[in-house]
């Protein structure tokens, strides 16, 4: 696979993507033509290297990114910039749009751009671009985060719950969190999250939330060991973690 370095959209070539991403599905394929295009794009002020991801897993698509960055101290300068999102989830448009019914679906433009301050802790919409989702995922958690990501073109219930939580107990940075859910859900013989990972029922991601914002109250759940938040956890969970 050839490798290139990425780059991010100008403001030109922002609002050229801004407009092909305005309607939920487009008859006419994402305009690539703007990725090298030096009228609406320019270079990035750190390296990134990025390759065409061969498999449809939204976690190899949050690795590559991380891998691709040749500087570890760089990491937190890509998260911080607003416009080479946009251009990598434009780049990766044969998974970010997948081809549904013979048109492309392009869903809510906040999966493809980034539209808030650029200070993550402001973000309210910024974990929910599809690649950026997806590195922070992979950033925090780990291996542990294939619970929660499911194809590269889409965002689980359990994906939108954790991320979304990043005060009070920040479940969007907790990896012991996602540890004992990865425990409880992720059947390693499909290599898929089980099918109780996104319910909304008893023993599923809702019902998670709700059991660990309950032991907060008693417990420092940030530094608790992802074994005694399992321990601690209602028998709902021990069932599907049995079913897993």
């Amino acid at each position: 696979m050839s490798q290139i370095l990425a780059r991010r959209l100008n403001q030109a070539g922002h609002s050229l993507f801004a407009d092909y991403v305005s309607s939920t599905t487009r008859d006419e394929p994402p305009p690539v033509h703007l990725l090298y295009d030096g009228r609406y794009t320019d270079e990035l002020p750190i390296e990134l290297v990025v390759a065409p991801l061969p498999t449809d897993s939204k976690y190899d698509l949050g690795q590559s990114i991380l891998t691709g960055v040749q500087q570890d101290s760089d990491v937190s300068k890509l998260l911080a910039d607003p416009a080479v999102w946009p251009w990598l989830s434009l780049y990766h448009s044969s998974r970010t749009m997948p081809v549904r019914n013979g048109k492309r679906f392009i869903g809510k433009p906040h999966r493809h751009l980034i539209t808030n301050s650029s200070d993550w802790a402001k973000y309210d919409h910024g974990h929910r671009h599809l690649v950026r989702g997806a590195v922070q995922c992979v950033m925090y958690f780990g291996i542990y985060a294939r619970v929660l990501l499911a194809d590269a073109g889409s965002a689980s219930k359990a994906e939108e719950n954790i991320l979304s939580r990043k005060s009070g107990y920040p479940l969007a940075y907790m990896r012991n969190a996602v540890e004992a859910y990865y425990d409880i859900h992720y059947d390693a013989d499909a290599g898929r999250a089980g099918r109780g990972a996104n319910s909304t029922s008893r023993g599923g991601i809702i019902h998670f939330v709700r059991c660990l914002a309950q032991l907060d109250v008693n417990y420092d759940i940030v530094s608790l060991p992802a074994a005694k938040i399992l321990e601690l956890l209602p028998s709902d969970f021990r069932i599907r973690r049995q079913l897993s």
